[in-house]
């Protein structure tokens, strides 16, 4: 997702820690697309 960001003219730079608890949230299930979308909003 970042790389995609970042292509198209995106600063993002979520705290490592954060990236990690999120995309493994993701990996599992339990981070919603809404959550998800609200997430990188607030990293651009």
């Amino acid at each position: 997702m970042g790389a995609f960001l970042r292509i198209n003219g995106f600063s993002f730079k979520p705290a490592a820690d954060e990236l990690l608890e999120t995309m493994l949230g993701v990996a599992v299930g339990t981070v919603r697309y809404e959550e998800l979308a609200e997430w990188a909003s607030r990293n651009l």
